[in-house]
């Protein structure tokens, strides 16, 4: 019976227009296109691993100092072919394996009650938000729907079976838009003003019955995680006319969000007590932690400085927690790494693609590692240019690496580690990513020299010692 099977929250994404965008592009780059997707994944499940031994807890709510509830609940991530799923329990551990009345009955106490409702899907929803976001930068734009009910995740025989996982995907199917609808059984519940956007434009005809009226509001998201435009993202990726009624619905909802900005911002928003009625009563019980509150950003107003809630999204550990602090050396070496390894490529394989002998190699000279890589990637941009898909993935991550080795404490002053650790997991996860893809690189161009064996080797050995440090650096930030 379902009863006997855990809830979990379910988002399924496929990749618009994968068949088409494979045959038009091959498979190389398709592979690196995906592994770029994917990586936002591992940062997912990398994440969720960093913060669970940082805090030492599963599931569950404590108090933050500001007297409002953190939510910890793990997100965690799968892939396949060109499907992408991602779910989290629905259930605190207390409530798991009980039956629909025993949640109920012991839901109603003013102080326990809320280990017997729902987990509040905030964090699943961010999750996903990120993943629709990293997905336009990759070029791989996904089109997604959530779900909620009884199901069996087994990652590790790759085993996904349930309702919710069906309902996401026929609702998936149902819309011509680049985004996460909300199926009938995920709005079902309780969720914050901030994550939901009626929108009908991209429902198919025919198809009104599988889909609620709701969106996913991930623009939301990208204005707070992104500098880049948003609409010019989109418009630059709509390229297919078998396909531009998705971008130009996308381009629609994204003026509905925009539209609804102000009041996304209101502080009781944020506020998991103020959000979630089993939170609210003055007799709750939480579990009792050092956790610092929610940051409150400031927004100039006719009345003044207001401040602006961020809820949720952040855990209150100071800067000074260990584990951060090694998330942040591990960003700063694999950026460090991923900048090597881009020199030595610009140099070699796209500034003297022609040689025609190990003699006419012109070695990388010491000045060119202090060189920017926003100023190589316009050079190479004359004589060279990149595939569009891996500049822009470098240039998301010469951005975000700037902001964690360069403008942490200004730009993130009181921020809290969850925050931190979010971005030093994605400058690692990518960094490493882009980093292993350049050697395989630079070892295919060394062997088109076979003749020169006994000079390459060197060259050989230290592009392998290279990349056996960053998959050892990798390991450590999965661990």
């Amino acid at each position: 019976m379902d009863q006997d099977h855990h809830w979990y929250f379910i988002g399924l994404f496929d990749v618009l227009g994968f068949e088409e965008k494979f045959s038009r592009l091959g498979l190389s780059c398709m592979a690196e296109l995906y592994n770029a997707l994917i990586s936002d994944v591992d940062a997912v499940n990398a994440h969720a691993t960093e913060l669970k031994n940082l805090l030492d807890i599963d599931d569950g709510a404590t108090w933050t100092d500001e007297g409002d509830a953190f939510i910890f609940n793990r997100v965690d991530g799968a892939y396949a072919s060109d499907s992408i799923v991602l779910w989290g329990h629905a259930h605190f551990p207390e409530a798991r394996g009980l039956s629909p009345e025993q949640r109920e009955s012991r839901a109603s106490d003013p102080s326990d009650g809320w280990m017997y409702h729902l987990v509040p899907c905030d964090r699943f929803l961010e999750a996903c938000s990120e993943l629709l976001c990293h997905s336009l930068e990759v070029g791989l734009p996904l089109r997604g729907s959530v779900a909620l009910g009884p199901a069996i995740i087994e990652p590790e025989r790759r085993v996904f079976l349930g309702k919710p996982l069906i309902e996401a995907a026929r609702a998936e199917k149902a819309q011509l838009i680049v985004g996460a609808a909300f199926a009938p059984s995920f709005a079902d519940q309780v969720i914050p003003e901030r994550f939901s956007v009626p929108f009908k434009e991209h429902i198919k005809t025919g198809s009104e019955a599988l889909l609620s009226e709701y969106l996913l509001d991930w623009p939301r998201h990208w204005r707070r995680t992104r500098s880049k435009d948003l609409r010019s993202t989109v418009s630059e990726l709509n390229k297919n006319a078998k396909f531009a009624a998705y971008y130009e619905n996308t381009l629609s909802f994204i003026g509905a969000c925009e539209g609804r900005a102000p009041q996304q911002d209101a502080p009781s928003n944020w506020s998991i007590r103020s959000t979630y009625p089993q939170f609210s009563s003055p007799e709750v019980k939480l579990r009792a932690r050092a956790v610092r509150g929610p940051v409150q950003p400031t927004a100039q107003t006719n009345e003044g400085t207001k401040e602006l809630g961020r809820g949720n999204e952040v855990i209150g550990h100071a800067l000074s927690e260990p584990d951060v602090f090694k998330a942040i050396g591990l960003a700063v070496v694999a950026s460090q790494l991923f900048e090597a390894t881009f020199v030595c490529a610009a140099h070699v394989i796209l500034r003297q693609s022609n040689i025609a002998s190990i003699e006419e190699l012109v070695a990388v000279p010491t000045k060119a590692f202090k060189q920017p890589v926003t100023s190589i990637l316009r050079e190479l941009a004359k004589v060279a240019p990149l595939d569009p898909s891996m500049q822009s993935r470098i240039e998301a991550l010469v951005e975000i690496r700037n902001t964690v080795v360069h403008k942490l404490l200004l730009d993130h002053p009181n921020d809290a580690g969850d925050t931190i650790l979010g971005l030093c997991t994605k400058v690692t996860t990518e960094s490493n990513a882009i980093s292993l893809s350049i050697l395989a690189a630079l070892t295919a161009w060394l062997q088109k020299h076979p003749q020169y064996e006994a000079e390459m080797k060197g060259g050989v050995e230290a592009i392998e010692k290279l990349s056996a440090v960053i998959q050892a650096q990798r390991r450590a930030a999965f661990s």
